[in-house]
């Protein structure tokens, strides 16, 4: 039937764009126009300096132009548009910036619920971490803790423990 009607089929798929080139290219016009929440911009503002015009927002009876401007005027309209960009760019470093914070506090937060601080106090008890465990093939049977030790003396950061047989452990 198609070769009587002179129609050449092609199979359509999601991950085919060789099939539908239009489609893709208005995707990626669509993604490049959208607003990013980094900069508050948009990737063609960012690049051209103005909001992207989709040929749907273009009336149809539009009026084709062929004024050519004056050097001067073209030169004013480029020096404009060289500062709204220039603003635009200050703009996006500034939202950048104040997102960077945002995630830092965020991140902290999370880090700090994760990692919370513990006082330690002579004559405390605690668990020590078997680091034998960490490198050795077949560990599994071998427990993550050892025994429940002793707190004989703290250091700064460190601690000295000692055995329940008051026996201290070598440093």
């Amino acid at each position: 039937m198609c070769s009587v009607l002179g129609i050449e089929r092609s199979v359509t798929a999601a991950y085919q764009p060789q099939t539908n080139g239009l489609n893709e290219k208005t995707n990626y016009n669509i993604k490049r126009s959208k607003v990013q929440t980094t900069t508050t911009f948009s990737q063609f503002v960012l690049m051209y300096g103005k909001e992207a015009v989709f040929p749907a927002g273009v009336p149809v009876d539009l009026p084709l132009s062929n004024t050519v401007l004056p050097v001067e005027k073209n030169y004013v309209m480029y020096m404009e548009e060289r500062k709204s960009r220039e603003s635009i760019e200050e703009a996006t470093l500034e939202n950048i910036a104040k997102l960077q914070e945002k995630h830092k506090v965020a991140y902290a937060k999370r880090m700090q619920k994760k990692h919370r601080d513990l006082h330690y106090k002579v004559g405390g008890e605690v668990l020590l971490y078997n680091i034998r465990k960490r490198g050795r093939k077949g560990g599994r049977i071998e427990l993550d803790f050892l025994g429940t030790y002793i707190i004989k003396e703290l250091c700064g950061n460190m601690v000295k423990l000692a055995n329940p047989d008051n026996v201290t452990l070598k440093e």
